[in-house]
């Protein structure tokens, strides 16, 4: 499910930035047409022209939800073979006669998936980054079967995540990039409703078991893994993947909110909590445990590799029970995404909700600061110098990245026998299994191609330890040869970086990979101004230019643009004339008492503001308060509230400055948008 979903949203977004490509291409020789022109057209893709080291907006989500909805019916048969292919192999792992389920039917309903909130940020280093919502509500029908057991289906799925698309190497050619790279930023939403369960004797089992084997497809394609589909198959993978933005340094600091437990025959219970810490499925930090504390203070820290800013810190709290039938009472769980932490000044106090999402009246104030790596010569002697807030035991010293490219000359005495695959191994307590490659048709299964790559966290104990790398190369169950990279050989090379094309074994067989050892810096990233976010995930230490944009910035004045808006209506009447409305917006930052209103554009349903006002930014996390409405002339007519929104001037900022808010009305969409911009000005 995870890889047909991303290869679809791939494809058409590649064929929607070809498109955008070939109409800027047009436009900016034929210059026949104003550029503020609509066009005749009812889903165009706008370019807004942009300065150098600006993100550009590329309003595709409409066109790709277009093209999915008419192109439904073939996706939909080829996504029922992708999920028996892909889902029902994994049936086996179930226990008893539950291994021998399969699917009978396959039809993934009439409702098509949906790409929302689109943005493209610019070309850089050979490569464009794209991040959409994706969502779908589908009422699909599968049958499934055991023997033994019986019948049972799935009638409905419902999927929401943030999907994000690296498109690299970019070339000169069509379509522009040699690969596509995809991965959900973090776990998506999934909810799966059945049908006929309750007639399977093991169904509390089966349920368990199909959304645990649900749970690791989608981890397969959630960040820090991607997945990729080749464009030109002739790719070179090292050109291809892309190394993390830097280390996230999470700190627990204090909590408050915290509840007595009253009971009527005993003492009451003052909680003794204790926190658990990760990003996206990353191994949990545990935090000490505050006893009979309803403010516990921890100021406690935990390192985390981070590939994207909008991945979730997950913060979950615990009251600790030690008696041997009382587990541990839930406290209630948080998220908050890496750049929303940065963008309000490094500390944000999160409100810990229930299951059902309800609030608990229980605060936990988090601290992240955002560590990028150093060059290679600084790697060797780097220590970690301990402050109050962190914990020497769970930060970082170095990364070690293992690229494991192809392979070439299996020794066996035909293809038919081929099942290839690579283990990496890093001292006694980490192992990586590369994809096992198969025969099939239009693939060489002597001379397999892996194209994958792990990330190998070394806190300072490990780096003193000075373990080799070493890659096993396997076939089915026998191994046909290792090799061995040791520490010092990486830090003896001047980037620290080892790309070799070795025998493996002794039966001609090659394996080709590359293994770099990078550092993690001592000097934090200071609070995101708009240019420092432009240049995360940009990091060069050899760029004094960069540097600079990263470290320190204050907040100063923001500017705030009403652009545009579409999705208004006609308001047809009986008896008279309809109504096109007179569209206006309201707009209040924060409580400022002042409330800045746009000019009226008159008899539009899709007005074109373009005005400004400017404001003075206290914190990235001040809300920008929007209000559109229907002017209307009567002296007893008053102007119609056509909705409402809120968003963070941080938020606007982390989408590159450009954001397109649905309107809500007594709590529900509208299908009316305006597009806002903010800025920091100096």
């Amino acid at each position: 499910m995870p890889q047909f979903l991303a290869v679809v949203s791939g494809f058409l977004l590649g064929s929607a930035l070809t498109y955008a490509w070939l109409s800027r291409q047009y436009r900016s020789s034929s210059k026949t047409r104003p550029e503020d022109e609509p066009s005749s057209t009812s889903r165009s893709i706008a370019i807004p022209s942009r300065q150098a080291g600006s993100t550009a907006h590329l309003r595709t989500d409409g066109l790709l939800t277009d093209l999915v909805r008419e192109l439904w019916s073939y996706i939909n048969v080829a996504g029922c073979d992708t999920i028996r292919s892909t889902v029902e192999p994994m049936f086996v792992t179930l226990p008893g006669p539950l291994k021998t389920l399969r699917f009978t039917k396959i039809d993934l309903g009439s409702v098509p998936i949906r790409m929302d909130n689109l943005v493209v940020h610019e070309v850089h280093n050979d490569s464009v980054t794209v991040a959409m919502d994706v969502v779908w509500d589908g009422n699909c029908d599968m049958q499934l079967k055991a023997d033994y057991i019986g019948s049972f289906g799935v009638k409905a799925i419902k999927l929401k995540g943030r999907l994000s698309l690296l498109l690299k190497p970019c070339v000169n050619a069509l379509p522009p990039f040699s690969a596509i790279q995809y991965a959900f930023v973090t776990p998506p939403q999934v909810e799966i409703d059945f049908t006929g369960l309750a007639q399977v004797a093991d169904f509390a089992v089966l349920d368990k078991r199909i959304r645990a084997i649900i749970q690791d497809s989608f981890a397969c394609v959630t960040l820090p893994s991607r997945m990729m589909y080749k464009t030109d198959p002739a790719c070179d993978y090292l050109r291809t993947y892309q190394p993390p933005l830097g280390v996230a340094r999470i700190t627990v600091v204090r909590g408050r909110g915290f509840h007595v437990e009253k009971r009527s025959l005993r003492a009451h219970d003052v909680p003794d909590v204790f926190c658990q810490v990760s990003i996206n499925a990353s191994q949990p930090f545990t935090t000490r445990t505050v006893k009979d504390s309803l403010e516990p203070v921890w100021e406690e820290s935990c390192d985390f590799i981070v590939m994207d800013l909008d991945q979730h810190v997950i913060l979950h709290a615990w009251d600790e029970d030690n008696g041997a039938l009382d587990a541990n009472d839930d406290l209630g769980t948080a998220k908050v995404s890496v750049g929303d932490l940065l963008l309000a000044g490094k500390t944000k106090e999160v409100e810990l909700l229930e299951g059902d999402l309800k609030r608990t009246g229980a605060f936990v104030t988090l601290h992240c600061e955002l560590l990028p790596w150093t060059s290679g010569e600084s790697f060797e002697g780097l220590r970690k110098a301990p402050t109050e807030s962190t914990n020497t035991a769970n930060s970082l010293a170095g990364l070690m990245t293992v690229v494991v490219v192809k392979a070439s000359n299996l020794p066996l005495a035909k293809k038919e026998d081929a099942a290839s695959f690579v283990k990496v191994k890093y001292g006694a307590a980490f192992e990586f299994l590369t994809s096992v490659v198969l025969p099939c048709p239009g693939l060489d299964a002597l001379n397999p191609v892996f194209d994958e790559v792990t990330f190998i966290p070394l806190p300072q104990a490990l780096v003193d330890d000075k373990n080799d790398v070493v890659l096993e190369l396997w076939n089915g169950e026998a191994i046909l040869g290792s090799v061995n990279i040791t520490h010092q050989s990486l830090l003896n090379m001047d980037d620290h970086v080892r790309t070799e094309n070795l025998l493996v074994g002794d039966k001609g067989a090659k394996l080709f990979f590359r293994v770099s050892l990078q550092g993690v810096a001592e000097a934090p990233i200071g609070i995101p101004t708009v240019s420092a976010i432009e240049a995360m995930g940009r990091y060069d230490s050899e760029d004094p230019g960069t540097a600079a944009a990263l470290v320190g910035g204050t907040l100063g004045k923001v500017s705030v643009t009403a652009v545009r808006g579409w999705g208004f209506v006609v308001e047809k009447r009986r008896f008279k004339k309809n109504d096109v409305p007179d569209l206006y917006c309201n707009i209040q930052l924060g409580s400022s008492p002042t409330v800045w209103r746009t000019k009226t554009v008159r008899n539009s349903t899709t007005p074109t503001w373009n005005e400004s006002s400017t404001y003075p930014l206290s914190d990235h996390s001040q809300i920008l308060h929007l209000n559109v409405f229907d002017e209307d002339g009567g002296a007893r007519d008053t102007d119609d509230a056509l909705g409402s929104a809120r968003v963070a001037v941080g938020k606007i900022l982390l989408a590159g400055g450009s954001m397109d808010v649905e309107l809500l009305r007594t709590g529900k969409p509208t299908g009316c948008y305006i597009q806002v911009r903010c800025a920091l000005v100096d």
